[in-house]
């Protein structure tokens, strides 16, 4: 039987050494350069004047800022008049006015069609000249976060469990104050606190807040307050018993450093939680003291947290002699 014949396979194409055109990126600003060259042209120097004095409650900016909040160079700066004080140092500062770095910025911005940017705000529709009444559209470029510790105390999860009830002591030789004048919450501490917190300054066990804690890793300040003061039966008994917890801790610290030099040796071995710490380095003192109502303060009975001399969460440091 006669062989088929074969079939030839087809020679491969030769490899092209022509490599492929490189893409031509696309202008994002045509004319771009043209414009920043007739902008620099246009420039006039000013003629300084060493004894030139803004006018009295002129916003005045330093050089470095009108460098980076206004994107204006050193050149475009020397068009402007200032002013120069002492610094402190070998240099004089110099002074630049807010509304001529601002109108400056805006002529750039319209003359080189590029968008006016200002510190942290950027224009989205171009505003009049500085001192004139306009409305432009803005957009924060570095909008603030809100740190964790300020996310959990408005959302805390899973939520803590909030119990406010109370009974008052009305028997004895201390009944309890009126309701309506006990403040529950001790200054400088959040609503939120971790067991060790609670545990701490209201001197109680964590057998004695189990139910709170298997609800949420947060503890309600207003809620354990009201249970400790219940536990040690009514507010003024809950005082005394603080107050000797507090004796028996500063006791202890005493003869734990004994032989020591202690820096502030009235300070305790207690660490407060991340979250109490973050709280307590971000209130506002003046601003809570500007809001209280005058005489207010001296009506309230605080329950008691710190009714001693050893102080609130900040570790000893400790020198040998």
């Amino acid at each position: 039987m006669p062989r088929a014949p074969s079939l030839k396979k087809a020679p491969a194409a030769a490899l092209s050494n022509d490599k492929p055109s490189p893409k031509k990126k696309a202008i994002q600003n045509p004319g771009l350069r043209k414009r920043q060259a007739a902008w620099r042209n246009q420039l006039r120097l000013w003629s300084i004047d060493s004894k030139f004095k803004h006018p009295p409650g002129t916003k005045t900016v330093a050089t470095k800022a009108a460098k980076d909040d206004y994107h204006l160079n050193d050149e475009e700066l020397q068009t402007l008049p200032y002013e120069k004080r002492p610094s402190g140092s070998w240099k004089p500062m110099i002074l630049y006015a807010h509304n001529d770095l601002f109108n400056l910025a805006r002529d750039k911005s319209i003359a080189l069609e590029t968008p006016l940017v200002i510190g942290k705000l950027k224009y989205l529709t171009m505003p009049g000249p500085a001192g004139t009444a306009s409305v432009a559209r803005i957009q924060n470029l570095r909008p603030p976060t809100t740190p964790q510790w300020l996310k959990d105390q408005r959302n805390p999860q899973p939520p803590p469990l909030k119990d406010t009830r109370y009974t008052p002591i009305t028997a004895g030789d201390k009944p309890d104050p009126d309701l309506r004048t006990i403040c529950w919450l001790p200054s400088d501490i959040p609503e939120l606190i971790s067991v060790g917190d609670a545990c701490w300054l209201y001197c109680i066990q964590p057998s004695d807040i189990q139910d709170l804690a298997a609800a949420s890793r947060w503890i309600h300040t207003g809620t354990v307050a009201r249970r400790a003061v219940q536990l040690h039966g009514g507010f003024y008994a809950h005082y005394d018993h603080v107050s000797k917890c507090r004796e028996q801790e500063e006791q202890r610290l005493h003869e734990k450093y004994a032989g020591l030099h202690v820096v502030n040796n009235r300070r305790g071995d207690f660490e407060f939680s991340a979250h109490v710490k973050a709280y307590q380095a971000n209130i506002d003192h003046d601003w809570e003291m500007m809001h209280e109502v005058p005489g207010e303060r001296d009506k309230l009975k605080r329950v008691a947290v710190l009714e001693s001399g050893c102080l609130i969460g900040i570790r000893s440091e400790i020198l040998r002699r």
